[in-house]
């Protein structure tokens, strides 16, 4: 199965199905795409665009977990200093 080999040709084949003129086959390509490659973005996004509606659904899951990927992992969030609030009769 071309997903799980490690070969760069593989992926290569599995970006030029993207481009099949039979949508079953491009949607089927969308689906086994290893989305580890934040890169694969650049070719996977014009499939957002197909005519057929599953394949553009599939490519935008696709995209949308390539941006998660590159997103940095959460820190610590720092909170506001409280301040005593201010009453609208009284002002400081």
């Amino acid at each position: 199965m071309l997903a799980a080999d490690p070969d760069p040709r593989s992926g290569q084949a599995l970006i030029d199905a993207t481009h099949d003129k039979n949508w079953i086959v491009r949607l089927a390509a969308l689906e086994a795409l290893n989305p580890a490659d934040p890169d694969l973005r650049v070719d996977v996004e014009p499939a957002m665009y197909d005519s057929k509606k599953k394949v553009r659904l599939a490519a935008a899951a696709v995209v949308i977990h390539l941006g998660e990927l590159k997103k940095p992992y959460p820190t610590k969030r720092t909170t506001k200093p409280k301040t005593a609030p201010t009453s609208p009769r009284h002002p400081e």
